[in-house]
């Protein structure tokens, strides 16, 4: 079966792995724009893990935040602590993440690119705790509220499998393993575009007649949308009309 991507989606989807199995890609390493950008490249694949490692070094050559010159008349907005943040929350880490967030807001970086705000509230949204509702005593003591469950991360091995069905052309069982993958990882973006993007290929190898399948695609891109504003998969992973779900209402 003939999958609904273009030729680069092997290279896309081995990006998605490397995201929850840490996997090192290259790239390269020379001043502090390289793998300043290196970095921002790594955090639109999703791959927090390799962003962290280059904004750390770009951060041990240039330590100052702002608009800099690269080479001849190019300048960029340098924002290394706002990456570093995003990139800490997508692994999880919210120590990290708000820390980042506050060197950022200090540094005036969500000043510099204010297309970096509505990313930075996501941060503090997912990584500040919900009020614990009061308890109420019903002996000698007060009882205590237990803690609310961690979110559970994405599975390496379950991604794996869900992505070699979906290059198989099992289209069904990737389904279900991505399905599954959302409903576990709530708060992943990644998980929700896993989801519609096998979602799609259905919708488009059953001959594109399934309203309620498109629905579901539109739905969790959706989703993804809302729980990260900035994140967009890697073009070659998807066809140019499921792209375009992901610019609707932006």
């Amino acid at each position: 079966m003939r999958l609904p991507c273009r030729s680069g989606v092997v290279v896309a989807l081995a990006v998605v792995l490397a995201v929850a199995v840490g996997m090192p890609l290259s790239g390269k390493r020379g001043t502090w724009y390289d793998p300043y950008l290196d970095a921002v490249e790594a955090l639109e694949a999703g791959d927090a893990a390799r962003a962290v490692d280059l904004l750390e070094a770009a951060l041990s050559r240039r330590p100052e935040s702002g608009y800099h010159r690269t080479y001849g008349t190019n300048y960029i907005h340098y924002t290394p602590h706002a990456r570093l943040a995003f990139a800490w929350q997508m692994l999880g880490d919210c120590a990290k993440a708000l820390r980042e967030l506050e060197r950022a807001e200090a540094a005036g970086e969500l000043v510099d690119d204010p297309s970096l705000a509505p990313r930075g509230e996501v941060v503090r949204r997912a990584c500040t705790p919900a009020p614990r509702p009061e308890v109420v005593a019903v002996d000698e003591g007060a009882s205590r509220t237990p803690p609310s469950p961690p979110v559970p991360a994405l599975d390496p091995a379950r991604l794996e499998r869900g992505v070699a069905a979906f290059l198989a052309g099992d289209l069904e069982t990737a389904d279900r393993i991505f399905s599954r993958t959302a409903d576990d990882a709530a708060d992943s973006a990644i998980a929700q575009s896993l989801l519609a993007l096998v979602r799609f290929a259905r919708w488009t190898a059953g001959g594109r007649r399934d309203d309620a399948l498109i629905a579901e695609v539109r739905q969790a891109v959706g989703r993804a949308r809302a729980l990260d504003p900035l994140y967009s998969p890697p073009p070659a992973l998807c066809p140019p009309e499921l792209l375009a779900l992901w610019d609707e209402g932006r």
